[in-house]
C-alpha cells in the first residue's frame, strides 16, 4: 500500500473517531441538561468529567486529522 493510501485510510479513521466522540459528547451533555437535578452529585460530577474528556479528545483528533491532512498535501 502506498504511503498515500495509508495517509488517506488513517484520515478515514480518524474522521470515524471524530464522529464518535461528538456523538458522545452530545449525548452526555443533553442526557446531563435533562437528569441534572434527578441525578446524584456522583452522577453529575462524572458526567462532566467523561464531557471533558470526550471534548479534549475531540480537539486532539482534529489536530491529528489537520496534521496527516498536512502530510498528505507534502507528497
Amino acid at each position: 500500500m502506498a504511503k498515500i493510501d495509508r495517509i488517506k485510510e488513517l484520515i478515514g479513521f480518524l474522521k470515524i473517531l471524530f464522529a464518535t466522540f461528538v456523538a458522545i459528547d452530545v449525548s452526555l451533555i443533553a442526557w446531563i441538561a435533562k437528569n441534572y437535578q434527578v441525578n446524584s452529585s456522583f452522577f453529575n460530577f462524572s458526567a462532566w468529567l467523561l464531557i471533558i474528556i470526550f471534548s479534549i479528545a475531540i480537539v486532539v483528533d482534529v489536530k491529528a486529522i489537520l496534521s496527516n491532512i498536512r502530510r498528505l498535501e507534502e507528497l
